[in-house]
């Protein structure tokens, strides 16, 4: 009996494989039917080595469309309004939030420079920072933004350079979330007159009991600062 074993491999690659021939003969396979083989051998290789690769290919392209397909129903879906901007700086994607947010229609919005969503005041007191982002700097700021109907609102803007020279900003509406903190405020700072201006002694106190604060009339009816009664227990 005679064989030979011709190793499957591509280029310069390690072998991934070995072409076995067998023959009932002893010496049956002279040198011209060697070199048949291992040209056999070689084209075997070269379909395996192709076959490989377009399925790594197709493996690769169904990987990278799942991702874009999750990454467009995240931006479709995000309740924040998404941006991208090309090179030129102008608008070549935006999110159904981001149309809703501004008042316009997506297709009115593709090819639109973002200065046209900006309250003219705001850009006066810090114009568009294209230049950090170019330099790799993220840029995170609260801004006065201008609708297509001529409302102004207040938005918190997140935004940097992405791949191929693109730009992507992230802004959410925070209005209401400042009109709540600005009524808060006022409430504070009604009460905190209330509190200091009543005609009767008034002690606030920690969960220990003791003082906190006191207003004016404290002072005036039992003589301590609030410096000296701070921190004193009080039954």
């Amino acid at each position: 009996r005679s064989s030979i074993a011709l190793p499957l491999k591509f280029g310069d690659e390690r072998p991934f494989g070995v072409l076995s021939i067998y023959s009932e003969k002893p010496e049956a396979f002279n040198q011209r039917e060697i070199d048949l083989f291992t040209n056999l051998a070689d084209d075997l290789a070269f379909g395996i080595h192709a076959l490989r690769n377009e399925q790594r290919r197709r493996e690769s392209d169904r990987a990278l469309q799942e991702r874009e397909e999750l990454y467009r129903l995240l931006i479709e879906q995000a309740s924040d309004a998404i941006f991208i901007m090309g090179t030129d700086e102008r608008f070549i994607e935006v999110n159904p939030r981001a149309a809703e947010m501004m008042g316009y229609t997506r297709e009115e919005m593709m090819g639109m420079h973002p200065k046209a969503l900006y309250d003219p005041s705001s850009l006066k007191e810090l114009p568009l920072q294209f230049d950090i982002l170019r330099h790799g700097d993220a840029f995170h700021h609260e801004r006065r933004f201008r609708r297509k109907d001529g409302s102004v609102f207040t938005g918190d803007i997140s935004s940097k350079m992405i791949s191929n020279g693109r730009f992507i900003g992230i802004v959410r509406d925070v209005t209401e979330r400042r009109k709540a903190e600005d009524q808060l405020r006022k409430s504070e700072e009604l009460f905190r007159q209330l509190f200091m201006n009543a005609p009767v002694g008034i002690a606030l106190l920690d969960a220990q009991k003791k003082v906190n604060k006191i207003n004016t009339s404290f002072t005036s009816i039992f003589g301590y600062s609030e410096d000296e009664i701070s921190g004193q227990m009080i039954d």
